[in-house]
């Protein structure tokens, strides 16, 4: 035993030594190195037998490595090896085959470096031991990738609810956009236009509102995104750290259990994350629902809205407010029941439908019996007017034979009583004619009364079957349009219980992995001790040390890229992020350009009053100026007209003076004979007649110069009427233009203040995410920074330990 231990010792010293020593130096002039230089070494690689084979005589090497092995094979117990070849090879059977390749590799390496050309069965053994735990470390890098492809799964089925969830959104702003215009022209009935200029102020005043309220949750959001940049600005920082510590790790054996704690602890916040995204998605689901039943409220808005204009432009219609009241009724029990009571409530509209039917059907027969009565009256009437005149001509017949009665009765001298008795009979006679005729004329009155009651029966039920008619069309197109809404609720809501299974299904798939990692999380731990109960012997372990290093390292790179893939998942998170702040921004920009939209209206609303009130003015101005323009015209008509007639007349005169001139002349010359006084008699006649043909002239010519004028002057009146009416007209478009515009921007404010409902609740959601991640944040940094604690001090007592074992070993020897 003196000897083993001497020589263990001596191959100790040999590994303490430097690669460049000679062969010549002597194990007493070697020295340890301090104590708290052990914590910081981070590559002990061992160098070939070929590379240091210049320094070292081959055949001193291979005989102290021979011997060396042969001392660690007998010193290793075979208890030890039994049990970690049995546990190993009952979890890692399907490695066998990698095992064993990497077995014949590794045989033939530690052949190369030891010289030697075959291997024991306990050194073998021991290879396959070492190479066990690299599979076992290469399994938990691959189930960890596992993990994150599950997250981008997750992150993936994420972004693609958030399309479909924005596509569900672009759609119900169309209904709602739709909704708005057909408010429009309910607020064209409703509202006149002062009362809309006052609503439009005070709708304008509370967009204001919103939009500062808008403004303040952005910058909060804005806010909490900076906070969000910093903490994964620190947990960058916080991974260069773990990767420092991986590079400390790499200095004992302990570097196997740090790597293996901080793969689990990283699978635990895998886990975490996953379970954390589910939540998320859970969340994200309970904001459609809501955003669902924001819209099913917008919907009962929009149907409010309508009957309330109905019952205002109905309010004279005593059945039709009826009906009315009866489908929001119908419209409100429709959004409170389920399908089965809708059924129901179709069931009893149609039942409803075939009694108004049967109702029209009933009038119907009413009427054509009432017209029916009322074609049998008409012709009794006309045979009572018959009877009538067949009567009146009795009445007629009679009394020419009462006068030829009594021209006899007069010239037979008949007797006083019989004279007596004839008169009374011929009263008796009339009287009873003159009865019967008031009987038919009170027959005829009260046929005319019947007669005017049916038309007007008649003319109620006319009224009441289109009433009944409208209703029955109105009630059909209800009842169409309830059941496509129906419709489309039952199929939206299908659709999003096969997205419930779905994800149910694939959070009892995540949970089921989640138990899976922990299982074997736990199995690792249990080996873990195990290990550490079997690497007890600080000899071995040195010595493992040598041959585990190169595959630390390899798993440090493998660390490292996986660190780098984690990275990449942040930067992506950080980029979802920016998108979101990008979308805030588009609100944003949404917002103002509501805004703007909203301050454009207004002056143009203003612009548009004042010019219709300026165009009032001119309209009244023009008026004023077209009626003194008329009476200017027709004064300036009369002066030219006398002016004209004296123009015209002067020239008569003027024409007639030279000829007068000359006639005067030749009678100077002419004046006493007898025969030039005869002609000159003559001539004056002649120039009379003259006169008077120019006079009927002129007469003639000044009437057609008034009947010309006064076409004129009919004609420009026309004229100025035809303007007249074309400014009415204009002012009247106006007005409507007006009214019009009044209307789309009232209906363009409730769109607004609807966009801003929705903006305030998407800001709401988006608020309760952020602070959700920033409490996750906290509490990731808070397990971090105690796992990284917790580390730190398990690696200083490994580093203690290994120092005190190192000094044990140089104090035996």
């Amino acid at each position: 035993m003196q000897e083993i231990e001497t020589s263990v010792g001596n191959m100790n010293r040999d590994a303490f030594m430097p690669d460049n020593m000679e062969n010549g130096c002597d194990v007493k002039d070697l020295t340890f190195p301090d104590a708290h230089a052990l914590l910081h070494v981070t590559d002990r690689r061992k160098i070939h037998s070929k590379t240091t084979g210049s320094f070292r005589s081959g055949s001193e090497s291979a005989e102290d490595n021979s011997f060396y092995e042969d001392q660690i094979i007998e010193y290793y117990p075979k208890n030890v090896l039994e049990i970690e070849s049995g546990s190993i090879h009952n979890k890692f059977s399907d490695n066998t085959p990698r095992c064993a390749s990497t077995i014949s590799s590794n045989g033939e390496i530690n052949g190369r470096s030891c010289g030697r050309k075959s291997l024991t069965e306990r050194e073998s053994e021991a290879i396959i031991v070492i190479k066990q735990l690299e599979d076992q470390i290469k399994a938990l890098e691959i189930e960890k990738a596992t993990v994150q492809r599950n997250l981008d799964d997750v992150l993936d089925m994420a972004t693609e609810q958030n399309a479909s969830f924005k596509e569900k959104y672009e759609k119900l702003h169309q209904e709602v956009l739709l909704a708005r215009e057909e408010a429009r022209v309910s607020h064209e009935r409703l509202y006149p236009a002062e009362v809309k200029f006052d609503l439009s102020v005070r709708m304008s005043m509370e967009v204001q509102d919103l939009t500062v309220q808008v403004e303040h949750s952005k910058n909060f959001v804005d806010n909490t995104v900076s906070v969000i940049k910093d903490i994964f600005n620190n947990y960058s920082v916080l991974a260069d750290i773990f990767l420092e510590l991986k590079s400390f790790a790499q200095e004992d054996i302990s570097q196997l259990k740090s790597i293996i704690t901080g793969l689990s602890q990283m699978e635990r916040c895998i886990v975490k994350r996953s379970y954390e995204l589910e939540q998320e998605n859970n969340i994200l689901r309970k904001q459609s629902v809501d955003y669902q039943s924001q819209v099913q409220q917008l919907m009962a808005e929009v149907g409010n809205q309508e009957k309330a204009i109905n019952e205002l432009g109905l309010q004279h219609d005593l059945e039709k407010d009826e009906l009315l009241s009866q489908v929001l009724s119908l419209k409100k029990e429709v959004s409170c029941l389920s399908s089965s009571s809708l059924i129901r409530e179709k069931e009893t509209m149609r039942k409803e439908l075939d009694k108004l039917k049967a109702k029209l059907k009933d009038t119907d027969s009413k009427l054509k019996n009432a017209v029916q009565d009322k074609i049998k009256l008409e012709s009794e009437k006309a045979q009572a007017e018959r009877e009538i005149k067949r009567l009146q001509s009795q009445n007629v017949v009679l009394e020419r034979d009462m006068w030829k009665r009594d021209s006899l009765a007069v010239r037979r001298h008949e007797p006083k009583l019989g004279d007596f008795s004839r008169q009374k009979s011929v009263n008796v006679v009339e009287q009873t004619l003159q009865e019967d005729y008031q009987k038919l004329e009170l027959c005829a009155f009260d046929m005319e009364a019947e007669i005017s009651s049916l038309k007007e029966a008649l003319i109620s039920a006319f009224g009441e079957k289109e009433e009944a008619l409208a209703r029955n069309e109105f009630l059909n197109s209800e009842v169409e349009a309830l059941s496509d809404k129906l419709l489309t609720a039952d199929s939206e809501i299908k659709s999003l219980k096969e997205e419930v299974a779905a994800m149910a299904e694939r959070l009892v798939e995540s949970e089921s992995f989640s138990k899976e990692l922990e299982s074997s999380i736990n199995s690792l731990s249990r080996e873990k001790e195990e290990m550490g109960l079997q690497f007890t012997d600080a000899l071995l372990e040195m010595e493992a040390e040598k041959s585990i290093w190169s595959v630390n390292e390899k798993a440090l790179f493998e660390a490292n890229a996986k660190m780098k893939i984690q990275n990449d998942e942040i930067l992506k998170l950080s980029e979802d992020l920016l998108e979101t702040k990008r979308d805030m921004d588009s609100y944003r920009e949404q917002c103002k350009e509501l805004r703007e939209r909203l301050i454009f209206l207004e002056e143009n609303a203003q612009e548009e009053k004042e010019c219709s009130m300026a165009k009032s003015l001119e309209i009244t101005q023009l008026k004023n100026e077209l009626k003194q323009n008329m009476a200017d015209i027709v004064e300036w008509n009369d002066v030219k007209s006398s002016f004209e007639a004296l123009s015209s007349e002067c020239q008569h005169t003027s024409e007639i003076l030279p000829k007068l001139r000359e006639y005067l002349i030749f009678l100077s010359r002419e004046g006493n004979d007898p025969s030039s006084q005869v002609m000159n008699g003559d001539q004056e006649l002649n120039l009379k007649d003259q006169l008077l043909i120019v006079t009927k002239e002129r007469d003639h010519l000044l009437s057609k110069n008034g009947e010309l004028k006064t076409a004129l002057f009919e004609s420009e009146i026309l004229k100025a009427k035809t303007d007249s009416d074309e400014l009415a007209k204009r002012i009247s478009n106006m007005e409507v233009k007006m009214h019009s515009d009044n209307l789309s921007f009232n209906k363009e404010r409730t769109k607004l203040r609807m966009q801003l409902r929705s903006l305030q609740a998407t800001l709401d959601a988006y608020r309760g995410r952020y602070t959700e991640v920033v409490d996750e944040m906290t509490l990731m940094n808070k397990k971090y920074e105690e796992a990284s604690t917790k580390l730190k001090k398990q690696l200083a007592q490994y580093g203690v330990e290994i120092l005190s074992l190192k000094k044990q070993l140089a104090s035996k020897e």
